[in-house]
């Protein structure tokens, strides 16, 4: 089947899944990971969990309010200061009125309400009537009516200015009910109400309340929660959970935790087909149609804390509150393997299955084999004792039931299944051989590559090494669909040429602004196009059709906000998806490069970056990526996308740096007026998903500013500054931190007023003055109008001449003062070599010498500049210049010497400059040539130079070298061939006025001084 007409296989990662791992054994995954919102709570006791109808999310604490939208937050407490101060921070209860009002209940502050007017939280109206305010819960009956509860029994709270609900509370009286645990909703006109020791139904439409008698009583009920219509569930605090049947009135099955480390059931929730059990020993799940639970604790998991405060569902991920923050659970079809969970070393780099379907995982400390049964992996133990020489396995290869083993340092290894041993593979001259990748051919042939000696091909245990155009290091081999073979370095890729046996170099033409990117990975479709994966560059592609062409132009594979990311390996679904493991987690994109999702750590991935190579398909088409923290194993058939695009929202409008909108107004504002004088306004948008908010992703377009859609990245204020008067149109799109892209989106017209001197009857005031104006003029200067215009023409053509003549003098005086310069540089130039190679002739300097000191002064012209009518020349440059070629000449390995350069950036006279270039190559040449040994392993030389203008007014330049070498005493033999740099030196110092002084403390320091005019 053709990719096109392949269906486009759609992906999901917030739904519950079954994950066949292998034939006989089917898992169920999930994992609790901390909340990325927990970071921004100060007070870890989580005490309450609401979300508004806007799709914000509330968390309560003992020591204030928070409120997330998106990847912003809000902070409402007693210590915070105007809209976002608290009376009172402790929160017992979140809900939210009819009218869109959040209200909450404090334990000491009785009921606050954020009104909508004011935009800040101030006390009910009924808290003057409230006996009690330290309130330890809130439960909604129905819209704006609510029961809070306090030590002191029941208190009604009624918002409504039009209902009356004074029966609730007579009829819970009637009953002796002067408790409330918990409430949920059956239907429209139903609710079940749990007291600490009655189940109670409240009827709205009747307006009756009664009792439901369980036939087998309940003594204590601590939580409550709705799993159909027919069917509740009651915690206690003693460790039981009780499924309830409405329509029997009994309880249909017990559950009973009492006998672990669970003595209390603190909250409960029912998410499709699995209930949720918060406890004080940890939080346990399970599901409806079957007998067995699972129990995280502080001990098997990442849970913050064992005691469960609060339980909440939002968008298919689990909220957990405890005593220490907040977590979250997301259920998937990924499955982790590390050390923890299965005794494998974690640092993953290869895999492979043989033909009896086993797994073989290569470590940075050893090869594993995976035990299905018992799901632990067990590293490779030989009949005869022998051990692998490198625990570095850097891949892995089947050769029907065996395993090629390719070591980072020892060459290839076979492991003889059957037999339970190890053969080496490489020939004594091959002994270290550090392989790096082994493909198996579609017929069956072997080919490795490796870093330090090629490509080899293997067969009846032997290699036999390919010709590969003198590259010598090769991280990539693969097999295109027509039986091509390709192998590549990091910046080459080779294809192997069948006439002449040998791999021939191919050039990639890459976009022109993207250079020469380092290559990490390739693959290729069932179609033949090839892909291949860079390092910060994403991905690229060509053809099938061009496979044989010496010259290959690819092009940029995906969006272009993955252009930067790093791709380690790419994998293939069954219907033409490629999964990219990257350093942002996998990236899954479409066969024509559209995004699907992209999964991180918070799906259930070892971590967000993953290894180099780690990667494998086996036949069963799962998939395995490895990293730092152990692989992963998925099945992308098992993944389905979640039709749920979380929605995009603005959540404040700054015009001038002050947010002069009220919140409350923006959720329904379609336009707002911005004044020409309010020159800075910013718009922050939010995606209301949760589950990693700060990589959530923002995409915006201003229409009418004439720029399209601009990608934000996790940006989500956009600013603008100066935009001119007109209609704009402002519109944003989100995507949530798998990648799933909302689809309207959000928009704003906006309308830039102008000042009042361009409006338009500011306009038509100027068009009438002007109107007189010219009317008046013409009046007056009609008569006037020729000769004006005579005397203006020849005023422009005498302005011209003079202009013109002024250029040309400016001009001459420029060019005479430029032959100036450079004539007495010249001169300059040849006298100073005249004296400066003096010396070396009697000193009997040889060719390299000179040629040396040649090229210093060749160095120098580089750094020449005219300025101010002045030779002026950059010694920084220059000494920068001079380092880096006598480095390339010293005897000693550069990487041990370290260079520090602290010459002036100040420009200095050719006439001093010329000297000082001179001295200095004298000197840098004497250290770096002569003062370094190779037993050293970090070795220094310091260049200075400067202007010292302490004296008086009298400008002195400063030079020195010093190095911390083997000093002048202990290498007079080997310096003596230098006696001549360093008479010139003196000379020069001579000449100029200055003065030369050498001394000897851990190296040489060499310091001349000379004046400047």
């Amino acid at each position: 089947m053709s990719r096109k007409s392949r269906p486009l296989k759609r992906y999901s990662i917030h739904k519950i899944f079954i994950f066949t791992l292998y034939a006989h054994a089917t898992v169920s995954l999930c994992e609790v990971m901390p909340s990325p919102l927990s970071s921004s709570i100060a007070q870890p006791t989580i005490t309450r969990l609401y979300k508004d109808t806007t799709g914000f999310l509330w968390v309560g604490t003992q020591q204030g309010l928070y409120k997330f939208e998106g990847s912003n937050v809000r902070k409402f407490s007693s210590e915070q200061k105007d809209e976002y101060y608290l009376s009172n921070s402790d929160i017992r209860g979140i809900s939210q009125r009819s009218n869109g009002d959040i209200i909450i209940a404090t334990f000491g502050g009785g009921i606050l309400e954020l009104k909508t007017p004011d935009s800040k939280f101030s006390p009910s109206k009924i808290r003057q009537n409230m006996l009690n305010p330290e309130l330890t819960d809130l439960h909604e009956i129905t819209d704006d009516y609510y029961l809070a509860t306090s030590k002191t029994g029941i208190i009604p709270i009624n918002l409504s200015s039009h209902t009356d609900f004074r029966w609730v509370i007579d009829q819970l009286t009637t009953l002796k009910i002067d408790d409330v645990v918990d409430v949920v909703k059956i239907d429209l006109q139903k609710i079940l109400l749990a007291s600490k020791t009655s189940l109670i139904e409240i009827d709205l439409h009747t307006k009756k309340i009664r009792n439901i008698d369980l036939v087998q009583n309940v003594s204590q009920i601590s939580s409550l929660a709705k799993v159909s219509a027919a069917e509740v569930l009651l915690g206690t605090p003693r460790g039981k959970i009780h499924f309830v049947d409405l329509s029997l009135e009994k309880i249909r099955q017990t559950m009973d935790f009492s006998s672990t480390d669970i003595s209390r059931i603190t909250d409960l929730a029912v998410f499709e087909s699995t209930v949720w059990i918060g406890t004080d020993g940890g939080l346990v799940s399970k599901e409806l149609d079957k007998k067995e639970t699972k129990h995280f604790s502080q001990k098997n998991s990442k849970l913050s804390h064992d005691y469960i405060t609060k339980l909440f569902f939002q968008s298919g991920i689990l909220l957990v509150g405890t005593y220490q923050g907040l977590d979250q659970i997301k259920q998937n079809s990924i499955s982790t393997f590390n050390y923890r969970n299965s005794s494998i070393y974690n640092d993953v780099l290869a895999f492979t299955k043989n033909s009896i379907d086993e797994l073989w995982v290569g470590t940075y400390n050893g090869i594993f084999w995976f035990n299905e049964q018992t799901g632990m992996h067990h590293p490779l133990i030989t009949s005869d004792g022998s051990k692998l020489p490198d625990t570095r396995v850097m891949a892995l290869a089947s050769d029907d039931r065996d395993v090629l083993i390719g070591l980072q340092q020892h060459g290839l290894y076979r492991f003889d299944r059957d037999n339970n041993r190890l053969i080496s593979v490489a020939s004594p001259e091959y002994s270290s051989l550090a392989v790096s990748k082994i493909l198996r051919t579609a017929n069956n042939g072997t080919w490795i590559a490796s870093y330090n000696n090629g490509v080899f091909k293997y067969s009846d245990n032997k290699l036999t090494r390919i010709d590969s155009d003198g590259e010598r290091s090769f991280i990539l081999l693969f097999e295109a669909q027509d039986g091509t073979i390709f192998a590549g370095s990091e910046r080459e890729l080779y294809r192997f040429d069948k006439v002449l046996k040998k791999f021939r170099n191919i050039s990639l033409r890459f976009p022109s602004k993207i250079g020469r990117p380092q290559l990490f990975s390739i693959n290729g479709d069932i179609d033949g196009n090839v892909f291949l994966g860079t390092k910060n560059h994403g991905i690229f592609t060509w053809k099938n059709s061009s496979l044989q062409s010496e010259i290959l132009s690819v092009r940029r594979f995906g969006k272009s906000s993955y252009s930067q990311a790093t791709i380690y390996g790419i994998l293939f679904d069954e219907d033409g998806n490629l999964w990219c493991s990257t350093q942002l987690g996998i990236l899954v994109l479409g066969p024509l490069g559209e995004h699907i999702f992209r999964l991180s750590h918070q799906d259930g991935l070892q971590a967000d970056d993953f290894n180099f190579g780690a990667h494998y398909l086996d036949s069963n088409h799962n998939m395995y990526f490895g990293g730092v923290n152990g692989y992963n194993i998925l099945k992308p058939r098992d993944v389905e996308l979640s039709t749920g695009v979380p929605p995009v929202v603005i959540t404040q409008i700054d015009i001038g740096n002050k947010n002069i909108i009220p919140i409350h107004e923006i959720d329904t504002l379609q336009e707002i007026q911005i004044s020409k004088s309010d020159n800075i306004f910013s718009i922050t948008i939010n995606v209301l998903d949760f589950a990693n908010p700060d990589q959530n992703r923002y995409t915006h377009i201003l229409e009418g500013l004439g720029s399209g859609w601009v990608d934000d990245g996790t940006n989500n204020k956009i600013t603008y500054t100066n935009l001119e008067p007109g209609d704009y149109v402002f519109r944003a799109r989100g995507a949530n931190s798998a990648g799933i892209w909302s689809e309207d989106g959000v928009s704003l017209r906006i309308k830039v007023l102008p000042p009042w001197w361009l409006t338009w009857w500011a306009y038509c005031l100027y068009s009438a003055i002007l109107l007189i104006a010219i009317w008046g003029a013409m009046r007056i200067y009609r008569e006037h109008l020729l000769k004006e215009e005579a005397i203006k023409k020849a005023g422009e053509m005498l302005d011209a001449a003079d202009r013109a003549h002024d250029d040309l003098q400016e001009s001459h005086e420029l060019q005479d003062n430029l032959v100036r310069a450079v004539h007495q540089h010249n001169v300059a130039t040849l006298d100073l070599v005249g004296k400066y190679l003096g010396p070396a002739e009697v000193a009997g300097e040889s060719r390299p010498k000179v040629l040396g000191q040649l090229k210093a002064m060749e160095l120098l012209e580089k750094c020449f500049y005219f300025q101010g009518g002045l030779l002026m020349a950059d010694v920084h440059t220059y000494v920068d210049s001079l380092t880096n070629y006598l480095l390339d000449l010293t005897p000693v390995d550069p990487a041990k010497i370290t260079t520090i350069n602290l010459t002036t950036s100040e420009l200095l006279p050719a006439t001093i400059a010329s000297p000082a270039a001179v001295i200095l190559y004298e000197l840098l040449e004497n250290s770096l040539l002569h003062a370094f040994t190779d037993d050293r392993t970090a070795q220094f030389i310091e260049i200075d130079a400067k202007v010292d203008r302490s004296m008086h007014g009298q400008r002195i330049l400063l030079l020195s070298v010093s190095d911390d070498g083997v000093g002048l005493s202990a290498t007079q033999s080997e310096r003596s061939q230098n006696k001549a740099g360093l008479q010139i030196v003196r000379s020069l110092a001579d000449a100029m006025g200055g003065a030369v002084t050498i001394s000897q403390n851990d190296g040489s320091q060499f310091h001349v001084s000379f004046p400047m005019p």
